[in-house]
């Protein structure tokens, strides 16, 4: 839904943690503190969502109870906290697999949506050819990260659908799982009008032109003013 980010209030988080130290053992417990003491802080407004960065939780929160209890008492009562978290296989599954994902988190502590980054950064998150190529990651960890399935969209209760991208997905917008059917039937939805035929081909135009994944409020302000629409 690329137009009801007026229905909500959300607040982002960056704790400007270097990259090189980024993934360092001795160094997880500061990071993830530094989110919790940026999320504590009172509020000036009413917050609905909590977005946290790529990997901002360095631990498996599926093996962390304790954690996991810690970010549900920041959630914002019926809201959720969205965050890039390291996600794992099982304790003694084979192969062991890890995950660049994303978790959604409710105030009950419950993870109710996760999406896995499915286009990963060769030499980065993985080394292609791994079994011909001696060769290391450039980052933290011996252990390559496994794609996701694809793309997907998330429906989060109280909140717009989304199609998450992580990263250097980012540079891939065409890969969003948003078709021009499901954005006109939540832009009528948001609209709480319904849109003339005549009109319907001029927003698919619009639609094309400006939703390159980076300029969800363009799309929608631009929208709002061709449309005559609050």
């Amino acid at each position: 839904d690329l137009c009801s980010w007026r229905e909500y209030r959300r607040v982002h988080f960056r704790s400007n943690i270097a990259q090189h130290h980024k993934g360092r053992d001795d160094l997880r417990a500061e990071h993830f503190a530094r989110h919790v003491e940026l999320t504590a802080a009172p509020a000036t407004a009413p917050i609905t969502l909590v977005i946290w960065p790529e990997t901002a939780v360095p631990y498996l929160l599926d093996r962390d109870p304790e954690r996991l209890a810690m970010i549900a008492d920041l959630v914002p009562p019926g809201g959720l906290l969205i965050t890039g978290a390291v996600r794992a296989t099982g304790k003694g599954v084979t192969p062991f697999q890890v995950w660049n994902s994303l978790r959604v988190i409710d105030d009950s502590g419950a993870m109710v949506a996760t999406y896995d980054k499915h286009h990963l950064v060769p030499f980065g998150e993985y080394v292609p050819f791994r079994g011909i190529l001696n060769l290391v990651k450039l980052t933290t960890g011996a252990v390559d990260y496994t794609p996701g399935p694809g793309p997907r969209t998330l429906a989060l209760d109280g909140l717009p659908s989304v199609s998450p991208l992580i990263c250097y997905e980012s540079i891939f917008p065409g890969k969003l799982n948003h078709t021009f059917e499901s954005f006109l039937a939540e832009l009528q939805k948001a609209l709480n009008n319904g849109i003339p035929g005549r009109q319907q081909v001029r927003v698919k135009r619009l639609f094309h032109k400006y939703s390159d994944g980076n300029n969800s409020r363009r799309v929608c302000d631009y929208l709002a003013s061709e449309l005559r629409v609050a």
